[in-house]
């Protein structure tokens, strides 16, 4: 996902299965998680401090598609 979408590392690890679109093949990035004060995570606005929308690939959506199966909407992709 990451080398396919241009994300940043920490846009995936706040992705949650409602953020998903795998009819029109998009994420859209509403968050993200970074490293502060020796390992601790925070979350927050994404870089751009705004959302966006990702396109993904066909195949990706493929891959998704099998690992998202029976999760919640508010469930975590990764």
């Amino acid at each position: 996902m990451l080398a396919y979408c241009g994300l940043r590392w920490s846009e995936p690890r706040r992705a949650r299965v409602e953020h998903v679109d795998l009819l029109r093949g998009r994420l859209n990035v509403r968050e993200a998680v970074t490293e502060i004060n020796g390992g601790r995570l925070a979350r927050g606005a994404p870089k751009s401090h705004e959302a966006r929308l990702v396109p993904l690939p066909g195949f990706l959506v493929e891959e998704l598609t099998a690992h998202l199966a029976n999760r919640s909407a508010h469930d975590l992709v990764f």
